[in-house]
């Protein structure tokens, strides 16, 4: 049995095994405590898709299809008079009957765009709060965030949505909302021209022969036909092929050919001409849309927002691009948005001798999941959660999400 002097030498000694073992023993607390802790979930909810999973994961454990979620509803109906109840349904579908998990006393991040209405954040915080008992809530912009799996302060974000496109530039984690841009070539306008362009061109292949499709035919099974192709068909042609498209029409026979898609359409087979396959996403840089588009086209978008920027920072946005969003994935996307800024910079003789640059990962594509990824990396630091979270007392005593007008106003 130890004496008091051998207390004392005990407590003196400052020994590495000393000192190792008072870090192992706060390590193991911290473990215990964090181990303890229900971990925090997060919500990706998109137009098209929405996205949850548990922080600290790198891949969100379910991607659905938002009208599978909500059949008889959008997600921009979440700011009408019935919004709380569709936000009821999605979420209480989401945490009940998808990730089957308790959420009360629970910790939930929605990753969000910066422009989401606020009382569409309202309407999500009341039904975490009020209807599914959830403790701590926290909102995080989307292009921040898709920054954080990078390990990178400064970067120009391109995000490709369903419903929007936005161009973000980020300065050591502040996000310049006077010289971003905004534009609605979007990914909803791709699904549009595609089915355009399907309804028209395709033939279905039967008995030898070859048919356009029925009405019946297309109000079937359409939407899923659409999806099917503009995901797996269609691709971004180079700038000199779309080029050529436009300006001899479609029946011009380019070398090397674009095949024919063969693609099962029900129980049917059709047939989608190769110059459909190049031209569906020409909604993205086709400038001579005026019909259509008032917006410019999403590489000249890039630019514009560049030039609005500090000419100090202008280099360091050109040569950090970061583009993001469902469609950012889509094959020779980032190769003709590459091609056409470098032709707009030449011809403006703006940033010229320059080459653009992006920021991705190469062996896996992750860019439609960005944004869910820095949440899940945002979530997992407790304390970063801790202080931007709006809790159960702060909620019932304004009832509101504060914006970040509300903290200017208290700075004041």
């Amino acid at each position: 049995m130890a004496n008091d002097s051998d207390l004392e030498r005990i407590q003196r000694s400052d020994s590495s095994m000393s000192r190792q073992s008072v870090a192992l023993s706060s390590l193991s607390l911290t473990s215990a405590v964090v181990n303890t802790a229900k971990p925090p979930i997060v919500l990706s909810i998109g137009s098209r898709i929405i996205r949850c999973g548990v922080a600290g994961e790198f891949e969100p454990r379910y991607s659905i299809l938002t009208k599978e979620l909500c059949p008889n509803a959008t997600i921009d109906q979440l700011s009408t008079k019935d919004g709380l109840k569709i936000a009821e349904s999605l979420l209480k579908r989401i945490f009940f009957d998808i990730m089957t998990i308790d959420s009360r006393g629970g910790r939930v991040l929605i990753v969000e765009s910066p422009f989401c209405p606020t009382n569409v954040r309202n309407v999500l915080c009341q039904t975490l709060m009020e209807k599914l008992d959830v403790g701590q809530v926290s909102f995080a912009p989307s292009p921040l965030m898709a920054t954080l799996p990078f390990n990178i302060l400064t970067a120009f974000v391109l995000e490709v949505g369903h419903s929007e496109v936005l161009a973000m530039p980020i300065n050591e984690n502040v996000t310049m909302i006077s010289q971003c841009y905004l534009s609605q070539r979007t990914g909803r306008a791709v699904f549009e021209r595609a089915a355009q362009l399907l309804r028209i061109h395709a033939r279905v292949e039967e008995n030898g022969q070859q048919r356009e499709l029925s009405d019946q035919e297309w109000s079937q099974h359409g939407e899923n036909f659409v999806e099917k192709f503009v995901e797996q068909y269609a691709f971004c042609t180079t700038r000199t092929r779309a080029t050529e498209i436009k300006e001899k029409g479609n029946e011009v026979v380019l070398q090397p050919r674009t095949a024919e898609a063969r693609i099962r359409f029900g129980a049917l087979m059709v047939m989608v001409p190769g110059f459909v396959r190049e031209t569906v996403f020409e909604v993205f840089f086709d400038e001579d849309d005026p019909e259509n588009f008032t917006d410019p086209s999403i590489p000249k978008m890039v630019h514009n927002a560049i030039l609005r920027c500090p000419i100090d920072m202008r280099r360091k946005f050109f040569e950090s691009l970061l583009v993001c969003g469902g469609l950012a994935r889509a094959t020779g996307f980032l190769s003709r948005l590459k091609e056409e800024i470098i032709a707009i910079s030449t011809k403006k003789s703006t940033i010229c001798g320059m080459e653009p640059k992006f920021f991705h990962f190469k062996e896996a594509k992750a860019e439609p999941m960005l944004g869910w990824i820095g949440g899940s990396l945002l979530a997992a630091c407790q304390y970063s959660l801790q202080i931007r979270s709006i809790s159960r007392d702060d909620w019932n005593k304004t009832k509101r999400v504060p914006d970040w007008t509300d903290f200017i106003s208290e700075a004041a």
